[in-house]
């Protein structure tokens, strides 16, 4: 009946359902790829973005996510600067750098960044970047 139907439907809108998904923080300056990432993982996690390193810091300061996912490269502040910021305030937060220059020297030499992961642009296919993020998820939460 329509009565059963619009329940359904609006069960789907509590926000119970969307604050039990992980809350995921993208940082890249190409605005591009931040629209893209935000439809790619949204029906997953709860995406927000923002397109600097100061941006983030503001977010970051007065929320918790559940992962941090940022461009290496980025005018101003870096995102390893932004990555810095982030372990100074001794948060155990996971960070996927993403960066269309592969340099794994980035991990080896700031294990400080731990724990943390690098994968180069262009970015895997939906399902696999999707498989990437659940599994350093469950890692974090394994910890």
């Amino acid at each position: 009946s329509a009565e059963i139907a619009e329940a359904d439907v609006s069960g789907l809108n509590e926000p119970g359902l969307s604050e039990q998904m992980p809350r995921v923080l993208i940082v890249d300056d190409e605005i591009e790829i931040l629209e893209c990432l935000e439809v790619t993982l949204g029906s997953h996690f709860r995406v927000e973005t923002v397109s600097s390193s100061a941006k983030a810091r503001k977010l970051i300061d007065h929320n918790t996510f559940d992962l941090i996912i940022t461009d290496v490269k980025m005018p101003m502040v870096s995102g390893e600067e932004l990555a810095g910021y982030i372990r100074e305030n001794d948060l155990t937060t996971p960070i996927l750098f993403i960066s269309g220059h592969l340099d794994n020297s980035l991990l080896e030499e700031n294990r400080v960044f731990s724990p943390s992961q690098l994968i180069q642009k262009p970015l895997p296919s939906r399902d696999q970047f999707i498989q990437i993020i659940t599994d350093i998820l469950k890692v974090d939460t394994a910890a």
